[in-house]
C-alpha cells in the first residue's frame, strides 16, 4: 500500500540533507514523498528525485550576525504562513523534525497521523543536559531532565518559538492549546519519535519512554556526477587518516575566525586535519595539513574517507556527513559542548 508521507524539512541544508536521504529511502519502500523546505535549499530535495513544496523565509539569516528578535519573529510569522498553507495538500503522515514541531498542529488541522524523526536528542533525559541549550556542564540526573522537560513546556525562552504554536492553531482554526498541554498529550500517546544518529554517536538513554528510538544516520543522496579534486585524494593518500571539522551553515560569516580556531587547536593536537567551514554556503572551504592551510572547493556529499575523528555542529547534514566510515564522531552544541 502507497503511503503519501509530507516530511517537514525545515531548518537549513544541514535539516533538509538527510531528509531526503530518509524521503529517498521511502520512495524506494513504494511510497509517495513530498518534502516541506525553504527556497534555498529545494534544490537538495528535486536531486532527490523528490516532490518539493517550498516555503517562504530562510531561517539562516536570523541565525546569522547579530541576534535580532525582529529577525526571528519575521522569520516565525513567514513559518506560519507557509505551514498553514500546507493543509490543503494530500497526505496521509506528516513526519517532522525538532524545527518542524509546530507542524504538529498542521497534522491535527488534516486529521492525518505525524511521528518525530528528529536530527538532535531533545527529549528529556537525565545522562545529559539539553543539547540544543547554552548549557556547559551536567545539572544532575533530575536537573537535566527537568531542563529539557522545561523546553517543551516554557518555549517562549526562545523567541523563534515564543506564541508559535498558539499563532497556529489560531491561523488553522484549532482551540488554543497550552505548551504544557501539548507535552502531556504528546507524553500520554506516546509520540513515537526516531532519530537520524548512529547509535554508536548516541546510545539510545535507558530513561527514555518507550516510543522514542535510535535508527541511525539518514545518509543524503551524493550529488550526481561529482568527484573530488585531486588534490584532496592526493592529500588523503599522503598520511595517515585526517580530523574532519565541520561547522554547518552558520559559518559563512564567520569563515576566518572559524579557520583560525579550528587550525590553532588542530596544531596543538599535532594532528592532520580536513575542515570544511561552510556545509550550506554557495562556495564551500576547505582546508588540509596541521602546520598550513589550502582551499579549495568541497562537495557537502563527500566527507574525507578515512577518517579518524568528526567534528561537527547539530545540524545533521554536516553531523551525518562525517561518521560514514570507520571513524569516532563527536557533535557539538553552539557552546562547544559534545551532544
Amino acid at each position: 500500500m502507497t503511503t503519501k508521507v509530507l516530511i517537514m524539512g525545515i531548518g537549513t541544508r544541514g535539516d533538509v540533507a538527510p531528509y531526503a536521504g530518509l524521503g529517498v529511502r521511502l520512495r524506494e519502500a513504494g511510497h509517495e514523498v513530498t518534502i516541506a523546505a525553504h527556497e534555498p535549499y529545494a534544490e537538495l530535495v528535486t536531486d532527490a528525485g523528490l516532490a518539493c513544496v517550498t516555503l517562504p523565509g530562510d531561517p539562516l539569516t536570523a541565525l546569522t550576525g547579530r541576534i535580532s528578535i525582529s529577525a526571528f519573529r519575521d522569520y516565525s510569522e513567514q513559518l506560519v504562513e507557509g505551514l498553514a498553507g500546507l493543509r490543503e495538500r494530500e497526505a496521509d503522515v506528516l513526519l517532522l523534525g525538532v524545527a518542524g514541531a509546530p507542524a504538529c498542529h498542521v497534522a491535527e488541522a488534516m486529521g492525518v497521523p505525524s511521528m518525530g524523526v528528529h536530527l538532535q536528542p531533545v527529549d528529556p533525559t537525565g545522562d545529559f543536559p539539553p543539547v540544543m541549550s547554552l548549557l556547559r556542564r551536567s545539572l544532575g540526573r533530575w536537573g537535566n531532565r527537568r531542563a529539557a522537560r522545561l523546553a517543551f513546556e516554557v518555549p517562549a525562552a526562545g523567541p523563534l518559538l515564543s506564541g508559535l504554536g498558539v499563532r497556529m492553531r489560531a491561523r488553522l482554526g484549532l482551540p488554543p492549546m497550552t505548551p504544557r498541554a501539548l507535552y502531556r498529550r504528546r507524553e500520554s500517546t506516546r509520540w513515537p519519535v526516531f532519530h537520524g544518529v548512529s547509535p554508536l554517536v548516541l546510545p539510545r538513554p535507558a530513561d527514555w519512554r518507550p516510543g522514542l528510538e535510535i535508527t541511525g544516520y539518514w545518509w543524503p543522496p551524493r550529488p550526481r556526477g561529482w568527484q573530488p579534486e585531486p588534490v584532496l585524494r592526493d592529500f588523503l593518500a599522503s598520511g595517515p587518516a585526517p580530523v574532519f571539522v565541520g561547522f554547518g551553515s552558520l559559518a559563512g560569516t564567520r569563515a576566518e575566525q572559524y579557520t583560525g580556531l579550528a587550525v590553532d587547536a588542530l596544531r596543538r593536537a599535532g594532528c592532520a586535519a580536513c575542515c570544511r567551514l561552510v556545509c550550506g554556503g554557495a562556495s564551500p572551504t576547505t582546508c588540509w595539513g596541521s602546520a598550513t592551510c589550502r582551499t579549495t572547493g568541497c562537495s557537502p556529499g563527500w566527507p574525507p574517507s578515512p577518517t579518524t575523528a568528526a567534528v561537527a555542529p547539530p545540524e545533521a547534514g554536516c553531523g551525518q556527513g562525517c561518521p560514514r566510515w570507520p571513524c569516532r564522531s563527536r557533535t557539538t552544541s553552539r557552546s562547544g559542548r559534545p551532544g
